[in-house]
């Protein structure tokens, strides 16, 4: 299932190699960003699909911190490094839980603990 994140850059000629020397860089600024962004959201598209299919399912999660974001939420991630946040305590830290998804966005799902490892 893989992670979540994509690293998509435009491309700018490096001084001094010889790309840079041979090529010509002959697709104009507002081109290279129009590709990014469709890049970027086929991507958002691909992986939102992927974690939806998650949607439902209770998983091991290890739990790495709190959310900086979010008041009593924590972050962590499954064993196919998905990330996923919940309600939970700050002493769960270095645990691994249960959670069951029960949202999705192209950037990670929301859930909650699933009774059995509830605290």
């Amino acid at each position: 299932i893989g992670s979540v994140v994509n690293y998509v850059f435009k491309y700018d000629p490096r001084p001094a190699t010889h790309a840079a020397e041979a090529l010509v860089d002959n697709v104009t600024t507002v081109e290279k960003k129009a590709r990014n962004n469709r890049l970027l959201q086929a991507a958002e598209r691909v992986a939102l699909g992927r974690l939806r299919a998650q949607l439902g399912t209770t998983q091991a999660v290890f739990v790495e911190r709190v959310s900086p974001k979010h008041a009593g939420s924590m972050q962590g991630r499954t064993f196919h490094n998905l990330p996923i946040s919940f309600r939970g305590d700050p002493d769960l830290i270095g645990s691994v839980v249960q959670v069951t998804a029960e949202e999705a966005s192209p950037y990670g799902m929301a859930g909650v603990i699933a009774a059995a490892t509830a605290r």
